[in-house]
């Protein structure tokens, strides 16, 4: 019989407000790793609960974590420029990495797998540095 997999807690809190996670942004020195994401929505749990606590440390070396409900974002502006990286997305949860300032550095939506988030974050580092 196959056992469940189990989920570990995260160790970091996401930012609910994008004006506090630009703020600690600007003070690390760090971009911001947002995630739109829907109640109920099983590929965004799975992103919260399973990926992103894989790769947590490694998030946190470079990125804040913000988080919003997209069906009721805490801040347009940002909800449009996720929306913007991720067009013609077809799964949830869109996510993506922008600056302090809110410009955008990469996006990707649907299933993530660790790898694949490790990936993209070492794109937008890469990407954040030469800026």
């Amino acid at each position: 019989m196959k056992r469940p997999r189990t989920t570990r807690p995260a160790t970091y809190r996401w930012y609910r407000s994008f004006r506090a996670a630009q703020q600690a942004a600007r003070e690390q020195g760090k971009f911001i790793f947002v995630a739109s994401t829907r109640p109920g929505c099983g590929l965004c749990e799975k992103l919260v609960t399973r990926t992103v606590p894989q790769v947590e440390q490694e998030i946190l070396r470079v990125a804040i974590p913000y988080r919003y409900n997209i069906s009721r974002p805490e801040n347009g502006r940002i909800d449009g420029v996720i929306r913007g990286m991720t067009r013609g997305a077809r799964l949830m949860p869109l996510c993506g990495f922008v600056t302090p300032d809110a410009r955008p550095i990469r996006g990707f939506s649907g299933p993530t797998t660790a790898s694949q988030l490790r990936g993209y974050l070492r794109d937008a580092e890469t990407r954040f540095r030469r800026r």
